[in-house]
């Protein structure tokens, strides 16, 4: 549904009161833009998702025949509901998404391939200003061309709501609004909607080592495992921590240390700089070959994540 339209005539105030003292009520002409924001039903932590917003000239008579021109295109990415734009204080919830592009696209001549500069957020509600390198006019509803013109922008998934809206869980409301006025009549007029998407958490790149990594381990041989997490691309950066387990000969297949099997040795280890390392261990007294696994615990922007390796993360118990 559309959030429609505000008219902000550029009139006197004075005018308005001598209508009023005669017993005429003024009849205020108004513009019209709908705002159809597209987004993706869902995106993790770390993605890069296209999103979108077309903006078209839907003024009735009498202003059908009158052209209008973008003042401003204002984005709120995530905010914890969609009635009113800019979003208001305490439903704000920055820093979910960041905005590295945005461009006019080429199938609406309107708007086609121009660039726009992307602002800073607004530090209170989230939006993001998106000024265009060049005028952006609409044409009249009776002239029938160049009615609409379609931003597409590209997002960051940068972090799992905090200040969700309702719905499903970790859902938030995307705001859009643009402000315009006519070229014959020069009001100004504002209109908005929004739309909605679910933020998951992102994956990550699990990857560890034994040490030392030999296939003859000496009786009594400290074993440490060496775990290292990474983030995707311009996500949050990582917390929480690392647990590890190792598999012994009678556990370990042609895979490693698989799921369900070995003893965790020591406690989980908290990342540094996205690196664990495990407590050492000398339990390794029965000949053959050790795997290690270790399991990443996940936190609140990315799932766990597990990862055994047959070769980087074994070792063989040597007589």
């Amino acid at each position: 549904m559309f959030r429609k339209w505000l008219a902000l005539p550029l009139g006197t105030v004075a005018g308005l009161a001598e209508l009023l003292l005669l017993g005429v009520t003024p009849a205020i002409a108004t513009l019209q833009v709908d705002v159809v924001p597209v987004w993706p039903a869902s995106g993790a932590v770390g993605d890069l998702i296209p999103v979108s917003v077309l903006f078209v000239n839907a003024s009735s008579p009498p202003n059908d025949t009158e052209s209008v021109r973008f003042d401003k295109i204002l984005v709120t990415p995530a905010c914890a509901q969609g009635f009113a734009a800019p979003c208001p204080i305490g439903d704000d919830d920055p820093d979910v998404f960041k905005v590295p592009v945005a461009t006019g696209d080429p199938q609406t001549p309107a708007c086609a391939s121009v660039m726009f500069t992307v602002g800073v957020p607004d530090p209170v509600t989230g939006e993001v200003g998106l000024d265009p390198h060049s005028t952006i006019d609409l044409g009249s509803v009776s002239g029938n061309v160049n009615l609409s013109c379609q931003v597409n922008i590209t997002m960051r998934v940068f972090r799992v709501p905090t200040n969700p809206a309702a719905g499903p869980a970790v859902t938030t409301d995307p705001l859009t609004r643009v402000i315009f006025f006519g070229l014959a009549t020069q009001q100004l007029v504002s209109a908005h909607n929004s739309t909605q998407i679910t933020v998951h958490k992102g994956s990550v790149a699990l990857g560890s080592r034994s040490k030392p990594g030999t296939n003859n381990v000496a009786p009594g041989t400290a074993v440490v495992d060496l775990a290292k997490v990474v983030s995707p691309a311009e996500g949050i950066p990582l917390t929480g921590s690392v647990r590890f387990i190792l598999c012994h000969p009678s556990e370990v297949t042609k895979n490693g240390c698989p799921g369900g099997t070995g003893r965790k040795v020591g406690s989980g280890k908290p990342l540094v700089n996205g690196a664990a390392t495990s407590d050492p261990t000398i339990g390794t007294n029965a000949l053959g070959k050790y795997c290690w696994r270790a399991r990443y615990l996940g936190d609140a922007n990315y799932r766990p994540k597990n990862h055994t390796d047959p070769t980087a993360e074994c070792f063989t118990r040597k007589p």
